[in-house]
C-alpha cells in the first residue's frame, strides 16, 4: 500500500543518517535472527557493523539497508 511505501522511504532516510558509533539491529547470516550492533565505519553505500565483543563485523551495501538494518526504538519518557 501507499502508507506502507512511506514508511520504507521514512525508514531509508533514517537508516541513511546513521552514523559511526550508533547502533542498530541487524539481520543475522541465518535470515531469521536479529543482532544488536554497533556502526564502526560507513562509506557511501556501505556501513560496516560490529557484531560482538571479540570485534567481529558485518558488512552491508545499500541495497540491503532496508530488510537487513532495523533502527532501535531510543525514544525515552521524561518525568
Amino acid at each position: 500500500t501507499s502508507q506502507d511505501m512511506l514508511q520504507e522511504e521514512s525508514n531509508a532516510s533514517k537508516i541513511d543518517s546513521l552514523q559511526v558509533h550508533d547502533f542498530a539491529f541487524i539481520l543475522r547470516s541465518d535470515g531469521h535472527s536479529w543482532t544488536y550492533a554497533i556502526i564502526a565505519d560507513r562509506q557511501d553505500a556501505i556501513i560496516i557493523f560490529v557484531v560482538d565483543t571479540e570485534g567481529s563485523t558485518k558488512q552491508l551495501s545499500r541495497k540491503r539497508w532496508s530488510t537487513h538494518i532495523r533502527l532501535a526504538n531510543i525514544e525515552q519518557k521524561c518525568t
